[in-house]
């Protein structure tokens, strides 16, 4: 396997290939799949942990409550802090949330966070993996069955490359709201042949393809006037105009669907301290002079169905 010395260690460490496992041999792909999986959960509940106690995501679902959703998508379970703070800040007993998730140790977080705070849920795994001799592996999914009536239904489903998604969820009716928070992945995902097919080769490729499929999907399933909520981390923005390019390109992205942007909002936020959780990694253009990237915050875009 070949990787480059200042790139992000194969272990999820989180620390840069030279000062971690450099010089000595990855384990075989399968075993190392593992790794990235369970490695980006503890690292992520780091993070994740300090967000839900400066009242990150109970901000998030504060701006989802005028809509009165009962039936939400969320793309990326993480622990389950992040559905747990949605499904308690909503505060109705009849909300219905369905949740996508690749990574199998984020699914079984969140059950547990999930089923350990008195929320009723479901858990489907419903893939295989198949490894090349190049060490990328493939996802092979199985139709979705039916379920129970759980309040929160976790599915793990690769929104990039599982044929069967888009008409499982055309089934289950119109849908009132569309998250996408915080989209992140593990290290190897960029092994995942339907990551690899679009070239998505670092984070933040990653994250744009996620949330386009996610602004696709969402013209598909939401009911009239329902929304779609994307919140990213970035630089604090020292200048409107900052926030005016982050609104552009949410329009942009929404361009060739039904939706229209209607908010944009942000959060400050103080980072963790720990060395050992998923750092923002900022990507500095030619508007640097314009950020001040020694403060961090969460920015919020709302866009309605026509």
């Amino acid at each position: 396997m070949s990787i480059g010395r200042n790139e992000p260690c194969w272990c999820g460490s989180g620390k840069k290939f030279k000062k971690c496992h450099m010089g000595k041999e990855a384990p075989p792909a399968p075993e190392l799949l593992d790794l990235s999986h369970s490695s980006y959960v503890s690292r992520w509940q780091i993070d994740t942990s300090s967000f839900d106690k400066q009242s990150c995501y109970t901000w998030m679902s504060k701006k989802l409550c005028k809509s009165k959703p009962k039936l939400l998508l969320d793309v990326g379970c993480g622990d389950g802090t992040s559905l747990l703070r949605l499904y308690e800040t909503i505060g109705d007993d009849q909300l219905k949330i369905i949740s996508l998730e690749e990574n199998p140790e984020c699914i079984r977080a969140a059950s547990k966070k999930l089923d350990d705070a008195g929320v009723s849920v479901e858990v489907v795994e419903r893939a295989s993996i198949d490894f090349g001799a190049d060490d990328s592996h493939t996802y092979t999914y199985y139709p979705i069955p039916s379920f129970s009536e759980a309040s929160v239904t976790l599915i793990q489903s690769d929104v990039l490359g599982d044929p069967f998604l888009e008409d499982f969820l055309l089934m289950q009716g119109k849908f009132d709201a569309v998250t996408a928070w915080l989209i992140g992945t593990h290290p190897e995902n960029q092994k995942n042949t339907s990551v690899l097919h679009l070239g998505a080769k670092d984070s933040a490729t990653y994250r744009l393809w996620v949330q386009n499929r996610m602004y696709d999907l969402a013209d598909k399933i939401l009911k009239t006037t329902g929304i779609i909520q994307v919140v990213d981390r970035v630089e604090y923005p020292s200048k409107e105009e900052y926030l005016e390019t982050i609104k552009e390109s949410h329009i942009d992205q929404a361009k060739e669907t039904r939706l229209e942007f209607v908010e944009i909002d942000y959060i400050g936020y103080e980072p963790p301290q720990s060395p050992h959780g998923t750092p923002m990694v900022f990507h500095l253009g030619s508007e640097t002079t314009n950020r001040n990237v020694t403060r961090q915050c969460m920015v919020s875009t709302i866009s309605k169905k026509l």
